[in-house]
């Protein structure tokens, strides 16, 4: 695995790599990565890590068994690697006989990669030639097409960085996955590598089988949200909560479950209490589930680079949404591909604009749900959420890898 952060890491891409891997042998397993992350030696045995605070001449170390026992602070570079990563692109990765001899010891029958960046491709690109062993790139967003850099410089950067990425991945790329029919569709046009849709997925254990809807006590509603607030998110959160306060006759708790760092700025109001906590275990979500009502889906309007970034992407929170079967108020634009499969489900109102009358209108279009619509909706999700059960989605990942690097 050569990706930006560890299988270990707690955020939404260490999960997404857990489930995909998660019947492997650890000992099959090695990985290559860069931010600052977690390391657990019970997800993979083998890690190499090409650090960004050593950009300008980067080596990258083993991390060792007594490495993985020191807790490291995070760093600058670390924290905002996303920002920095078109200028750490302009110092060459160094390749050194302790690197090769890592890999060497491993005998890698196949990479997966993420690519996105040009120290990633040229690092995937480069074991590859050398090992002479095939390469699954995995897209999770239009990277190829977008930057979602706030610097205007480094965005510009990013973009030239980028630009020859299409042809390394045509002649040099064995298989590609995407995440959506509709990367799928898109992508089909300009890479001549096979293509397989794989999207987020959830534990089979997670889905709930059983219809069981909290009632609405005294006037009193509760919404939970999952996911990071960034990339314009935010700004139509402020919205969401702005139209609750004209709804003064009801009083409404939301949870919002995010390891984003602005969501502080969120206050409460005078019908509106907001609680913060990170984001759930596993093991916490049927508890989160039993409290909740409504659940908040969330898109940002407000740039064209996170448009065009976003729009084929299939949010990891929507498997979570469908195996809870509660009714889902989605927030967002047509474009994107996410939005567009909510409003294809029926579990729920789907704003497609911030027209304050069209989302107070819906909220208590939700309000006013009687049992047979909640159970409707509870039918609707289960039947879809079954699509996106792990143990499915694990066996089409290994038959991809499998074909593509004649496992055994």
């Amino acid at each position: 695995m050569i990706t930006p952060e560890s299988i270990s890491n707690n955020s939404s891409s260490g999960f997404l790599l857990r489930n995909l891997f998660s019947n492997f042998d650890k000992n099959n397993l090695s990985q290559i990565f860069f931010s600052g992350s977690i390391i657990n030696l019970n997800h993979c045995n083998k890690f190499w890590q090409f650090r960004n605070k050593y950009f300008y001449f980067n080596t990258g170390v083993e991390i060792s068994h007594e490495m993985v026992k020191i807790k490291r602070k995070n760093i600058f570079l670390s924290k905002y690697f996303i920002l920095l990563e078109p200028l750490l692109d302009l110092f060459p990765i160094k390749h050194t006989p302790a690197f090769h001899r890592w890999i060497d010891d491993f005998k890698p029958h196949i990479i997966y990669s993420w690519m996105g960046s040009k120290r990633i491709i040229d690092l995937t690109t480069y074991v590859s030639r050398r090992n002479n062993i095939p390469v699954v790139v995995h897209f999770m967003d239009n990277w190829i097409e977008a930057s979602l850099n706030r610097i205007f410089f480094c965005r510009m950067l990013e973009r030239k960085n980028l630009n020859q990425s299409i042809n390394i991945i045509n002649s040099q790329v064995s298989a590609g996955i995407v995440i959506s029919d509709s990367m799928l569709t898109h992508y089909k046009k300009f890479l001549q590598i096979p293509l397989h849709v794989i999207p987020n997925g959830i534990k089979d254990n997670l889905i709930n089988d059983s219809f069981k809807q909290p009632q609405i006590f005294n006037k009193k509603i509760v919404f939970s949200l999952f996911g990071r607030l960034e990339y314009g998110r935010q700004e139509v959160l402020n919205y969401f909560i702005h139209s609750l306060q004209t709804l003064t006759e009801y009083s409404f708790e939301i949870n919002i479950y995010s390891n984003s760092e602005t969501y502080h700025i969120l206050s409460n109001s005078k019908n509106i209490s907001l609680n913060y906590f990170d984001t759930p275990l596993d093991c916490d979500l049927f508890e989160i589930y039993n409290s909740t009502n409504f659940l908040l889906y969330i898109d940002g309007f407000n740039s064209d680079s996170n448009l065009k970034f976003f729009k084929y992407s299939f949010s990891g929170k929507i498997p979570l949404y469908l195996a809870s079967g509660k009714p889902v108020l989605s927030i967002g634009p047509l474009t994107n591909y996410s939005i567009g499969y909510l409003k294809s489900i029926n579990i729920g109102p789907v704003i497609t604009t911030l027209e304050s009358q069209r989302l107070v209108c819906a909220i208590l279009d939700m309000i006013n749900y009687e049992y047979l619509d909640l159970e409707r909706i509870f039918n609707n999700s289960l039947l879809v959420a079954k699509n996106f059960a792990l143990s499915k989605i694990y066996t089409d990942f290994f038959n991809i890898l499998s074909a593509t690097g004649k496992l055994q």
